[in-house]
């Protein structure tokens, strides 16, 4: 006669082997963009190509230095450009004169 022995093992007396931390990913990592050249508007009015217009700017006839960029056409207009515009420093519309761009 034979007898089937079974073996009974408790699970703690099995030796588990040590789980491995997650792997990060193989993909490279992402590099930030480098941040886009900012340029002010008077610039970019002046980095463009070359034209029949000039690039000008109005500046506040209420002394308080502030002023706009525009772009004028020389060979049309011939004389100094006068706009009434806002000011925001004197929080009113002001007479605004051509000045050249230095």
């Amino acid at each position: 006669m034979s007898r089937n022995i079974s073996i009974c093992i408790k699970s703690s007396t099995i030796p588990r082997t040590p789980t491995s931390p997650p792997q990060p990913p193989t993909n490279p990592p992402l590099t930030p963009l480098p941040p886009a050249p900012t340029m002010h508007p008077t610039l970019l009015l002046l980095a463009r190509g070359r034209g029949k217009t000039i690039p000008i700017k109005l500046l506040s006839t209420a002394g308080t230095g502030y002023f706009y960029t525009t772009r004028k056409n020389v060979s049309k207009t011939t004389w100094k450009l006068q706009r009434r515009k806002y000011d925001p420093i004197v929080r009113r519309h002001v007479l605004f004169s051509e000045a050249k761009i230095k």
